[in-house]
């Protein structure tokens, strides 16, 4: 059985995290079993699904109605969850569509939320993006849950850039993205 610890270090390259402040946390995350809200309410990680769609060349982006904003698909890792596993479950808690673990590139850019919800406990988000190359048949049955999204578009890469200004992770993670797809 592989432990967490020991995914993070075969899943994450060195060159996708946003600075070395960023690159830094996350690892101190890791060595001391911290990362999920359980673990540590105040900083934490988060997973994003970046839903690809490469015959119209488009990505999916959610309105989520919790924080207000266009963001990716995505949530927090729950206790004894990989980011993979979260990047699944999510998949299916959000639109509705199952997807492999293994269908998910490794991670392309980790990033940093300083958070500001009314509660006041969570501060911080460490953000882990990942591109899904999805295929027609999974693209069909998306749906939606309206408990947490009031709105999806499939979208370009500089439209995507527009609808996440209000999220400097997300603005990150589309130029990324840009460079990845071109």
């Amino acid at each position: 059985m592989i432990t967490i610890s020991n995914f993070y270090r075969s899943e994450i390259s060195e060159n996708i995290f946003s600075s070395d402040n960023v690159r830094a946390d996350f690892w101190n995350m890791v060595d001391t079993d911290q990362t999920t809200i359980s673990d540590n309410e105040r900083k934490h990680f988060v997973v994003f699904a970046c839903m690809y769609d490469s015959q119209t060349n488009q990505i999916l982006i959610v309105f989520d109605k919790k924080i207000n904003k266009w963001i990716f698909q995505g949530g927090h890792v729950d206790q004894g969850e990989t980011s993979r596993e979260t990047m699944t479950r999510e998949a299916k808690e959000e639109l509705g569509i199952q997807i492999n673990d293994n269908c998910g590139e490794k991670p392309f850019f980790i990033s940093v939320t300083n958070t500001t919800y009314s509660s006041g406990s969570c501060q911080k988000h460490l953000d882990i993006y990942y591109l899904v190359r999805l295929d027609p048949s999974s693209i069909r049955k998306i749906e939606p849950s309206e408990e947490e999204l009031s709105e999806i578009k499939w979208v370009s890469l500089d439209e995507a850039l527009r609808l996440v200004k209000d999220d400097p992770s997300s603005q990150g993670a589309v130029r990324k993205l840009k460079e990845i797809l071109v």
